[in-house]
């Protein structure tokens, strides 16, 4: 139930954006509607399982509720309940009125929905963590290094579409950034620029495959562990 509520949450939250629903009163008032109701679902149930919370040996003592009420799951959770709390205080046109309802979506990740499968990815992002620092600490550098070689590259191209974009380095990291992302808005290149953007290519396709490859192989062996146990287990 609470999975299909959640979905209907968030089809209701896109629909919401849709400029013609906006405008019509009568679906305003059923998606607040919605809203609210499933709020106190939400909060009702998340209330429910701080109460029972000290059941679990890890809860226990006098303050196992607190020690529930700031764990990260149940934070997550009172986070996606939040933007509908403060609905009623904070005005349509305020800045971080959007942000705030944008929260919504944090409903997909309910703590006690996915909270099994959420710890075991948080800790394979863990033990994965040093080796990412250091992919980001070289993309950086690779980051800054290219953008600087750009700038001199094309900061005189006769073609003024392409100068502009060239003006100064942080201008340049701009499109350097988009070009190590894979994307390719500019094609005007002199011959230094072109001899540049094929090493940026090269990165940027070394940069997506070693994360991806770091986090296959972390879940390969997190599972490959667990066929271990079993395999033990049945042994026995």
């Amino acid at each position: 139930f609470v999975s299909a509520l959640i979905a209907v949450n968030v089809v209701g939250f896109a629909v919401g954006t849709v400029q013609w629903v906006k405008d019509n009163d009568s679906a305003v008032f059923w998606l607040e509607a919605l809203e609210v109701s499933s709020a106190f679902i939400f909060l009702t149930e998340w209330l429910g399982r701080l109460w029972v919370a000290p059941e679990e040996r890890l809860y226990r003592g006098p303050w196992g509720r607190l020690r529930y009420a700031s764990s990260f799951h149940s934070v997550l959770d009172l986070f996606a309940i939040l933007p509908t709390l403060t609905d009623p205080f904070v005005p349509g046109d305020f800045p971080s009125a959007t942000f705030l309802r944008s929260l919504r979506l944090l409903r997909l990740l309910r703590g006690s929905v996915y909270a099994r499968a959420l710890s075991r990815y948080m800790a394979i992002l863990g033990r994965c963590m040093p080796t990412f620092g250091l992919t980001f600490a070289i993309a950086l550098v690779t980051w800054v290094v290219m953008s600087v070689g750009m700038y001199y590259a094309e900061r005189f191209n006769p073609d003024p579409e392409m100068r502009e974009h060239y003006r100064s380095v942080p201008e340049s990291m701009w499109i350097t950034l988009l070009n190590l992302s894979g994307e390719s808005p500019l094609c005007r290149y002199q011959l230094g620029g072109r001899l540049l953007s094929v090493a940026i290519g090269l990165f940027a396709a070394a940069f997506f495959a070693i994360p991806v490859g770091i986090m296959a192989g972390a879940f390969e062996q997190d599972f490959g562990l667990d066929d271990d146990e079993e395999g033990g287990g049945e042994e026995e």
